[in-house]
């Protein structure tokens, strides 16, 4: 069976070993800080609805809009 070919099995886990370590950083850099920062956006939304009224929540709501899409663009 080609897999377990001596000649060609250092080079497959290098290559196996390679393609996970990038896939986890770029998860790790990338994604999961966004995630999190919807996740903190949608429990402070939560938070503020359950606690004020509606014309609070849509100053606040955009509020935070503004102050993301300036993150954003600085």
């Amino acid at each position: 069976m080609p897999q377990f070919d001596f000649y060609s099995f250092s080079g497959q886990s290098f290559w196996l070993l390679t393609t996970f370590a990038a896939f986890y950083f770029f998860t790790l850099y990338f994604y999961i800080p966004i995630f999190s920062e919807v996740l903190k956006f949608r429990q402070k939304m939560i938070r503020l609805n359950l606690n004020s009224s509606p014309k609070e929540f849509i100053i606040h709501d955009l509020k935070v809009f503004f102050e993301i899409l300036l993150k954003k663009i600085v």
